[in-house]
């Protein structure tokens, strides 16, 4: 791990060690995000890498703003970081959002692609265990359908790909 990854990581650490009510461990998520944008997206860009440790800080914790990002880390950090934030809190225009993604910068976008494929692997193991993230999948593999739609550079094609068929299982599965 780097110097600016693990700084990364630590920050992640102190920033929330206060968050509660959250159904995954913010930490471990962030580690998975950064390992698939490593291993299984192979793209090894150490800004990328350290904006993946910190992609939810914005949107999940009040106490960590943009320009905080900025100083700690770098401009393009914190721009990637708030290219794929929401608003904070879980209550968000969800349409909005994804809407707002379809025109991030390519860089964002294998970043988001992380979180998603981070995502929905974690779904589709809680659904193999009985334990649904949601009643129904279906509203937020649609958001994640629209947004694949949007990832049309070639150098993303694999990624999509990647994604496509965790979606496709879960759809099955829910069948």
């Amino acid at each position: 791990m780097t110097d600016q990854l693990a700084k990364a990581k630590e920050y992640l650490e102190l920033h929330f060690a206060s968050v509660h009510g959250l159904k995954k461990d913010p930490i471990t998520h962030a580690v998975e995000v950064v390992r698939i944008i490593r291993e299984e997206f192979h793209q090894q860009e150490e800004e990328l890498l350290v904006a993946g440790m910190l992609h939810d800080v914005l949107e999940d914790n009040t106490n960590v703003t943009f320009e905080h990002l900025q100083e700690e880390f770098s401009p393009h950090v914190a721009d990637l970081v708030k290219d794929v934030s929401h608003d904070r809190g879980h209550e968000y225009d969800r349409e909005r959002f994804y809407q707002r993604l379809l025109s991030i910068p390519t860089e964002a976008k294998w970043l988001k692609l992380a979180d998603i494929y981070a995502n929905l692997e974690w779904m589709l193991l809680s659904l193999k265990e009985g334990k649904p993230v949601f009643a129904s999948h279906a509203p937020f593999i649609r958001h994640v359908r629209m947004f694949l739609a949007s990832c049309t550079d070639t150098v993303l094609a694999e990624a999509v790909k990647k994604v496509t068929v965790f979606c496709l299982t879960i759809e099955k599965i829910e069948k």
